[in-house]
């Protein structure tokens, strides 16, 4: 049995799973067994009538992206069309996965992104629609409304030098008085664009290139461990300036993250989550990073990283 470590759990598979960490160290009680099925096992387990509909996101034109039901206590089933069909159970404690027959780096990225982070929830981790770095033992956590360009940010920091910590999903938990972000899988999506302003001597810090799904993936090395979180870094998108501001944010570090957390959509998580978020408020700092709309992402990775030191 193979066993990798991402976001806060352990991941127990007959197979490696690709951009997980071997397991290092981990909390036993934080353990999820994956396997591969067959759709009609995932779409078979029960009736459509016998589900409740918790979460569903589409794409602008109303085509659906993704579609989370719940079943009692029976579990959950995810389905994204053309990135596969996966149940996870009541605890988390196992995910059955049925993959399209697409290239793996497409429903992977779906995978890290929505399943892995359910089943992680289940056992008590907090996860977030946010990117992480570490500078010096430290983290920074950098998120922001859809399309503000986290991710392409996230690139130049671990082009210029940052450790990568995790990419679209980052997940927290709370250490005595401190907060720790969790090392996440491997993977990291880039526009074609952001890649070429990296120059050449830089460019193996990103890692080896996976292929393509909506965007370039790569395969950066994550933290091998769990660090305390420092700040919070909240990008605002903002047409009419003409210069990039740091400044410390009106809106407390957990309460940002908590507009952009993942499982949102579970009633049972969501006290459990604000409690975390006001405890992340006297624990991290928090700064709201406005930015022009024609500012490239390496120059605010640039500006980011003389910040965070």
């Amino acid at each position: 049995m193979w066993r990798g470590y991402a976001l806060g759990l352990g991941v127990d598979s007959e197979v490696a799973v690709p951009s997980i960490q071997l397991h290092l160290s981990l909390d036993a009680d934080r353990t999820s067994t994956w396997r591969e099925v067959s759709t009609s096992e995932v779409a078979g387990t029960w009736a459509l009538e016998e589900s409740v509909v918790l979460f569903e996101r589409r794409a602008a034109d109303g085509r659906l992206f993704l579609r989370i039901e719940a079943c009692g206590g029976r579990g959950y089933r995810v389905w994204a069309p053309y990135h596969g069909r996966h149940l996870v159970s009541g605890d988390g404690r196992w995910i059955a996965s049925a993959p399209p027959r697409v290239p793996p780096v497409r429903w992977q990225r779906h995978f890290f992104g929505d399943v892995l982070p359910l089943a992680a929830g289940l056992q008590g981790v907090f996860a977030f629609r946010a990117s992480a770095v570490a500078v010096d033992d430290r983290v920074f956590v950098v998120c922001g409304p859809p399309g503000c360009g986290k991710t392409a940010v996230i690139a130049h920091l671990v082009a210029l030098g940052a450790r990568f910590v995790s990419d679209d999903v980052t997940a927290l938990d709370r250490l005595g008085a401190t907060v720790v972000a969790f090392p996440g899988p491997a993977r990291l999506g880039v526009k074609d664009a952001e890649i070429q302003r990296i120059p050449s001597t830089q460019a193996s810090r990103i890692g080896r290139c996976l292929g393509r799904s909506d965007t370039l993936i790569f395969e950066p090395s994550p933290v091998t461990r769990s660090l305390p979180v420092a700040s919070v870094y909240f990008l605002q998108p903002e047409p009419r300036l003409e210069r990039i501001v740091v400044e410390p944010s009106p809106v407390p570090a957990g309460r940002a993250l908590l507009e952009v957390d993942v499982l949102s959509y579970l009633a049972t998580h969501s006290e459990r989550t604000r409690a975390f978020c006001d405890h992340l408020d006297g624990a991290a700092d928090s700064f709201a990073v406005v930015t022009p709309r024609r500012a490239r992402a390496r120059d605010l990775a640039a500006r980011l990283l003389a910040h965070f030191s």
